[in-house]
């Protein structure tokens, strides 16, 4: 056994190294892949995954031998877990390891805790191989089971603790959907629109409105279209010929099956489709490029800005981008995207989240699983529609379109069936401004919650560390010192030895003498 200089013990402690400390069992031939596990079984899947359980398994023949609580430890993810009872193990970065007699399992695993979270990230590299070189202290066997105890008290209060502000937080989760849902089904602006009523221009003439605008403002591009024509013409056709403006299809009236499946609206409100509200200008809804339009071998240190999911879940257009040359935008101008533009995420469960281009930043490209949807500002307000796109009800509409797909995403296509309310442009405005300043307190204190939910983990970190270094609790100078711990259990192990060795010798069958003829 190693003991090791380089841990200041408090008296009556012993330092060693950390490997010094375990025997590691071996898994050779008994560990099992993934894709074997089972949804139940006699035995649970111990793998160094973040849940406790991976999966199960009837295999008897893979069961870990080996005297228990035993303790994992996740080769690649740090991850520690303490094992009371028989397990098979998952198939790669697991390393099971058996408390040796001077430390109780309880303590090593709160010890290996400690170190894993010390240990700096490799990725997934081995990470047991610094762990096994790390000093612990042995604390005397009664100090041992009080820190233990300790432990168990202060953490039993912070877990009721986190547990509250947990419970908080998923309640500000469904707060936030209701005060969704009544705005979308109008009933946060029921008495705005009483009395506004005599004052308001109806959804349905709005929506005349906009079609009437639309057919004017395609007729004058197909007028400006023709210029350039003739303009290229004129040149002798040197460069490639002006594209034909593309007139934006009229989505087909809305059906007695699919109202039914819908929420009953207020009267003057009207359901639309993306289509129907959209800007008249060109690519006003679409997604990124391809991969093989846009590869990371493009991205250059400056130039044109990339918008990818990470930046619309996180409302974060500033931080750690990745840009394009002007060269390269104009070859992908039609995936540009333009400030106060609502931007959704094409991928999750259900996929949809979405967040507004900011006003004043330069002009962007999205990346393949992202989505843009320009509404015409000049019906229209987007942080309405942003607002929208983020509740239930439409959230409910994007996992329906998407069921059955492998990878859930959101095409162009299956976006324009999605139904969206629309009040008039005014009451818009009103349910835009009412949402912001309710959302406004409620992510205030969600940020408070989180604040305290990661004080909380500090402190968990905190009281291991404590304990670790022996501060924890006091010592007891009536203690035997860990030092003759060790000694005793080194003596035992080594009658023990001797034991085995005589009881082998005297099982042998003397040979039986032969005699010469």
């Amino acid at each position: 056994m190693m003991y090791s200089s380089r841990f200041d013990c408090p008296d009556g402690w012993e330092a060693i190294d950390f490997s010094d400390a375990v025997t590691v069992v071996s898994t050779n031939k008994k560990k099992i892949n993934q894709k074997q596990y089972l949804e139940n079984g006699l035995y649970p899947v111990i793998d160094q995954g973040s849940s406790f359980i991976g999966g199960y398994s009837n295999d008897s023949d893979k069961v870990i031998k080996g005297n228990y609580p035993l303790i994992i430890f996740g080769d690649h993810t740090r991850c520690v877990k303490l094992i009371k009872s028989a397990f098979i193990a998952g198939a790669d970065g697991v390393k099971v390891l058996e408390p040796k007699g001077f430390i109780t399992p309880k303590l090593l695993e709160y010890f290996s805790h400690h170190l894993a979270s010390c240990i700096k990230d490799k990725g997934y590299a081995r990470h047991y191989q610094w762990l096994s070189k790390e000093t612990i202290g042995i604390p005397p066997l009664n100090e041992q089971h009080r820190i233990v105890a300790k432990i168990e008290e202060l953490f039993s209060e912070l877990d009721k603790g986190i547990e509250s502000l947990t419970t908080a937080k998923a309640q500000l989760q469904v707060y936030r959907q209701s005060l969704l849902k009544h705005a979308f089904e109008g009933k946060l602006t029921e008495q705005w629109r009483k009395d506004h009523q005599d004052e308001l221009e109806s959804s349905d003439e709005l929506l005349a409105c906009i079609q009437d605008e639309r057919e004017a403002s395609y007729q004058q591009q197909v007028a400006d279209w023709q210029v350039a024509v003739k303009l290229w013409e004129e040149n002798r056709k040197e460069e490639n010929k002006p594209s034909k403006p593309k007139k934006v299809k009229r989505p087909n009236s809305i059906t007695e099956e699919q109202l039914r499946n819908l929420p009953p609206l207020p009267k003057g409100w009207v359901w639309v489709t993306p289509q129907d509200i959209c800007s008249d200008e060109p690519h006003s809804i679409g997604i990124g490029p391809f991969g093989s339009n846009l590869k990371v071998s493009d991205y250059t240190e400056s130039g044109v800005p990339l918008v990818f999911v990470r930046n619309i879940t996180k409302n974060n257009f500033t931080d750690n981008l990745h840009y394009i040359t002007a060269e390269k935008y104009k070859e992908l101008e039609a995936h540009s995207v333009k400030p106060l533009d609502i931007l959704v995420t094409k991928m999750g469960d259900p996929p949809g989240d979405a967040e507004i281009y900011p006003a004043g930043k330069e002009k962007a490209i999205l990346t393949a699983d992202c989505l843009k949807f320009r509404v015409w500002p000049k019906f229209c307000s987007n942080l309405f529609y942003k607002h929208c796109i983020n509740s239930v009800l439409i959230k409910k509409q994007l996992g329906f379109i998407t069921k059955g797909v492998a990878q859930k995403k959101i095409s162009v296509s299956r976006f324009n069936t999605v139904f969206f309310p629309m009040p008039s442009k005014e009451e818009q405005h009103e349910i835009a401004s009412l949402v912001e300043s309710k959302l406004e307190g409620i992510n205030r204190f969600e940020v408070e919650l989180e604040y305290n939910i990661k004080k909380s983990e500090a402190l968990r970190k905190s009281i291991l560390k404590k304990a670790f270094s022996g501060q924890l609790v006091p010592q007891d100078p009536d203690d035997e010192p860990a030092s003759e711990l060790l000694k005793r259990i080194a003596v035992e192990k080594a009658e023990l030895e001797a034991q085995a060795k005589q009881e082998k010798a005297a099982s042998r069958k003397p040979r039986k003498k032969t005699t010469a003829a």
